[in-house]
């Protein structure tokens, strides 16, 4: 897969024709999908590459000011999923307040156009442009190629979005998160050193350092996967504060690998979150927390 960068100071000098989905693609869920698929297939149709235009930062945050909007997929993440598909070029642009301020039809003149897009594929609900005046009808006029638009996605009666899969995840609603995704929510992040407690009730865990743009799920215990060289193991999650005798302001993601015993410290992981167990609590001992996580060890074997 090859990846291109784009500002609005430099567009491609070497164009190749492609049928390109276009979208912000936050999550890369089963809504989105249907355009990748379709870009996909465009591109079979009409002898050409396939591709996928989105955008780095996210729109919202460029025109929020916001930094700490939370995203299912950071750029690294999409750019991962993205490469597991059969998309040929992604191009990625550097969405600034200049180029927030462009007209719909520049947008389209001077990106969509120059990438020699021989069909173009966008949502339903798609907008583009200077106060997002610019929607998949003006889209269809614009552009001198054939514009697909898609349909909702639905699930039980409800668009398929990243808003209502960010809500879920918040909620610890993992089932539903999963089911709209296409797959589990995963985080990728490095195993860095903690402070050591775990050793002392016998579950010692990896401390996952994550890229913070990334949404917090609910504060608790999860049971999940942890893909480490490629290997994916069980895995028992804890998200939170450690309030029994760890306590910290920050949020922490926490691993204890089921039937694992080797030094992972400073390796990249990607963890999934499969099931919300019960909410983080505080413990009175030691031994309490430990019969506790007994129990939570064998649901996570149960459920997955």
């Amino acid at each position: 897969m090859e990846t291109v960068y784009l500002d609005i100071h430099s567009v491609p000098d070497q164009r190749e024709a492609c049928a390109v989905c276009v979208g912000y693609f936050d999550g890369l869920h089963r809504g989105h999908m249907q355009l990748v698929d379709k870009a996909i297939e465009e591109a079979q149709r009409l002898g050409c590459r396939s591709a996928l235009f989105t955008f780095d930062p996210d729109p919202v945050v460029t025109l929020s000011g916001n930094t700490d909007t939370p995203h299912i997929t950071p750029l690294p993440m999409k750019l991962e999923l993205i490469g597991k598909t059969s998309i040929d070029i992604v191009y990625i642009l550097s969405f600034t307040p200049e180029t927030a301020a462009m007209s719909h039809e520049d947008f389209s003149r001077v990106f969509l156009a120059c990438i020699d897009a021989r069909s173009v594929i966008c949502g339903f609900d798609y907008r583009y442009g200077y106060r997002g005046r610019g929607n998949p009808h003006t889209l269809a006029e614009e552009m001198p190629c054939s514009v697909r638009i898609i349909d909702s996605v639905d699930e039980q009666g409800e668009k398929i979005s990243s808003t209502r899969i960010i809500s879920c995840i918040e909620k610890g609603n993992l089932t539903e998160a999963a089911l709209l995704l296409g797959r589990y929510y995963c985080v990728q992040g490095q195993v860095v050193h903690g402070r050591g407690k775990g050793h002392l009730h016998g579950f010692p865990t990896a401390n996952i350092k994550t890229d913070p743009e990334y949404v917090k799920p609910l504060p608790g215990v999860y049971g999940g996967w942890i893909t480490i060289d490629g290997t994916r193991w069980k895995t028992m999650v804890n998200v939170g504060h450690n309030p029994t005798y760890n306590y910290r302001n920050d949020l922490s993601i926490e691993a204890y690998i089921l039937d694992f015993n080797q030094n992972i410290y400073g390796q990249d992981i990607l963890l999934e979150f499969a099931v919300y167990l019960r909410p983080e609590q505080k413990f009175t001992s030691v031994e309490e927390l430990s019969a506790q996580l007994v129990y939570d060890r064998e649901r996570v074997r149960e459920e997955l």
